[in-house]
């Protein structure tokens, strides 16, 4: 990427197109890093739609959602972190990815030993066949959508286990 000052061109390209393009685009386009692209729309007091999400960053958020992560999505968009979960769920309002109730039906597993760590809650449906000391490896963008969707179990509890791009989530009463 280059380090020289902005010519004409590139500016009125850049006033032209910062509403229209996603900031991957741009910043091909104009052979900028995207930090470079965002401090100048800056200074020229160009604003970008909030919600705006191109064809192309939706796409990578359908082709990907269950693959990799939230923040490789992220990456990979150019978004932030809060806005790639919040298009996933209008995402999945829309019908566009799989809703909670349509997740993989993970392999329930007994015998694997109890770690000792975070205690969660909110894993409904999964967990409702779970017997003290099963668990499962589920990974981590499903268990986010869980955790922040379903009620507790209060009379449940569940320790997690980060491996990887993965959880293991077990029962432990």
């Amino acid at each position: 990427m280059t380090n020289s000052h902005w010519k004409d061109h590139a500016l009125e390209y850049l006033k032209e197109n910062y509403q229209a393009l996603d900031i991957n685009e741009l910043s091909a386009s104009l052979n900028r890093t995207k930090y470079a692209i965002r401090s100048k729309a800056k200074e020229l007091k160009l604003t970008a739609p909030m919600s705006f999400f191109s064809n192309r960053e939706d796409n990578i958020l359908i082709e990907n959602y269950g693959k990799i992560t939230i923040r490789e999505m992220s990456e990979k968009t150019g978004k932030s972190y809060a806005s790639v979960c919040k298009r996933l769920f209008l995402l999945r309002q829309r019908g566009m990815i799989a809703p909670v109730s349509q997740l993989p039906d993970y392999n329930i597993e007994s015998g694997i030993p109890i770690p000792k760590g975070t205690v969660s809650r909110s894993l409904r449906q999964v967990l409702k066949k779970m017997n003290p000391g099963d668990s499962f490896l589920m990974e981590d963008i499903h268990y986010q959508t869980l955790v922040n969707q379903f009620p507790s179990f209060p009379e449940k509890k569940f320790a997690t286990k980060k491996e990887n791009h993965h959880r293991r989530i077990w029962r432990i009463i």
